[in-house]
């Protein structure tokens, strides 16, 4: 089942596989989406938890076509990811790969042609230490060390299941959410569950209470200010 529009335009768009309808195995591994970009986890591997990709929905071959507005949505996702992944997976730093240059033509045959690339950034969470996960360990070997993500160079992937990696999604937006950095509507094209969809309630009803209180904070902090000053200028003319 389709979730966004099927996209329209020349037939590089169209058969693009970064342009493609999210379908419901795309969507249960989507962390969270905005008008310019989503953020998916890597299925194939997952040596490093949470390793994930920024794609912009935009079809835009490299770094220099983004407008500005999109190279600055792809940028704070990735700083939504660093601020969940710290939290919740003890991430020391994260590597960030620019790609694209891999793709398939209209006919489904493998090709270099840059008209067909769409560009993506690949987030690899680095860790110092082992990590006990999804009743797993993690082992970042190649920690400080030149990263290969290469099969073929010797890195050997570690694919966990579906099951396991929608555990991992619930988990990673739960903790976004907890910390106020996305709310209901950039899980639209995610397929939430009702945990989270729960939580989402939750958080949208204690925002207005929250800002009625920092209102109230700020709203203080004036009528002292004015007080110490009406009060200095009053020893003034004395």
């Amino acid at each position: 089942m389709s979730i966004i529009p099927k996209p329209t335009g020349d037939i590089y768009t169209r058969n693009c596989i970064s342009c493609k309808p999210i379908d419901q195995e795309e969507a249960e591994r989507t962390i969270f989406t905005t008008p310019r970009s989503r953020v998916v986890l890597r299925t194939d591997d997952q040596s490093w938890p949470g390793r994930c990709i920024v794609v912009p929905r935009k079809h835009t071959n490299s770094f220099k076509q983004m407008s500005k507005e999109d190279r600055d949505d792809v940028y704070q996702c990735r700083e939504k990811i660093s601020l969940a992944y710290t939290n919740l997976f003890g991430m020391i730093r994260d590597n960030w790969l620019e790609l694209g240059n891999l793709t398939v033509d209209h006919e489904g045959n493998k090709t270099t042609d840059e008209k067909y690339f769409h560009i993506h950034y690949h987030i690899i969470p680095r860790y110092n230490k082992p990590v006990e996960y999804l009743g797993l360990t993690f082992n970042d070997t190649q920690f400080a060390k030149a990263l290969n993500i290469d099969p073929a160079s010797g890195h050997k992937k570690v694919v966990i299941t579906r099951e396991q990696i929608i555990q991992m999604r619930d988990e990673i937006q739960e903790e976004l959410i907890k910390q106020g950095l996305i709310s209901e509507e950039n899980l639209r094209d995610t397929r939430p569950s009702q945990k989270i969809i729960d939580l989402c309630k939750r958080r949208q009803k204690e925002q207005p209470q929250s800002h009625f209180w920092l209102l109230t904070g700020v709203a203080g902090v004036v009528v002292a200010a004015l007080g110490v000053l009406t009060l200095t200028r009053m020893r003034s003319h004395l």
